[in-house]
């Protein structure tokens, strides 16, 4: 089961702007197969990779720390392996706050190879989320029933991102869970309309998981969308998850706004 990550209050919908054009992103209708992506994909160069701060710990801690890191970096190495390892960096004198700071990009490039992130948000009428991730509004957006979502076998968290105008402080001998949480739910403040909440899956193998067809609850069209498109993606959606409510975006007329209405 899903894990909820976090002290927060967790919307009954969240949401997953799509591109319909994308076949990939189709994929969710058709199949219910959702991609997790790896954070290097992402359009923030900041996103899970805030800095581990090495640099304020003693130098008596280096072993431990350097424990920990290889441990994260090479979980297949036994725990003597790792520990030997780490003794022998400290003896010849090869490591030092420095040089912990160095091993950031393999950290970084390992966490991109095992993780897995399907972002969503509480919010399906934000005019820069459907200008950005439903193609310039012709895409759609899918509700899921966030219940539905913590029912998962194998995902590991659902969490939402905390936002920040300086990097929060990570202690490579802090709290496991909390340090999991600052690295991979943490972004700068200038993203937080996005108010975006987390899948997560670590050490993943497949990127594309499967949703339960219970967690898909409601399916709202771009109003750029065609009508060719939008024919196709409503019969899509009749055959494949009968029963969930149809809506569609379009701009409000006197107002910086998109409004919401149900069409079946």
């Amino acid at each position: 089961m899903t894990k909820k990550l976090g002290d927060f209050k967790l919307p009954d919908t969240l949401y997953k702007f799509r591109d319909w054009n994308n076949k990939y992103h189709r994929e969710l209708l058709h199949k219910q197969i959702a991609f997790f992506a790896s954070p290097k994909s992402f359009n923030d160069p900041f996103d899970c990779k805030i800095p581990i701060r090495y640099d304020i710990e003693p130098e008596r801690q280096l072993e431990d720390i350097y424990y920990s890191v290889a441990k994260a970096c090479y979980p297949n190495a036994s725990v003597d392996e790792i520990r030997n390892f780490a003794k022998k960096q400290v003896i010849e004198g090869s490591i030092s706050p420095t040089s912990f700071k160095k091993n950031d990009s393999e950290y970084f490039k390992n966490l991109d190879s095992r993780m897995g992130i399907f972002s969503l948000t509480q919010h399906n009428d934000d005019i820069l989320m459907w200008g950005h991730y439903a193609n310039a509004h012709s895409g759609f957006c899918v509700g899921f029933d966030s219940s539905e979502l913590l029912k998962i076998e194998n995902v590991d968290y659902l969490g939402k991102v905390g936002y920040h105008s300086d990097f929060p402080t990570i202690l490579p001998k802090g709290n496991l869970t909390e340090n999991f949480e600052k690295q991979i739910f943490s972004k700068w403040d200038k993203w937080s309309y996005e108010d975006e909440f987390r899948l997560t899956k670590n050490h993943i193998d497949d990127r594309k998981i499967m949703l339960p067809k219970k967690a898909f609850k409601e399916i709202i069209l771009g109003y750029n969308m065609n009508l060719t498109e939008r024919r196709k993606l409503i019969q899509l959606v009749n055959k494949k998850h009968i029963g969930i409510k149809i809506y569609e975006a379009k701009p409000h007329k006197d107002r910086f706004k998109i409004e919401i209405s149900r069409i079946n």
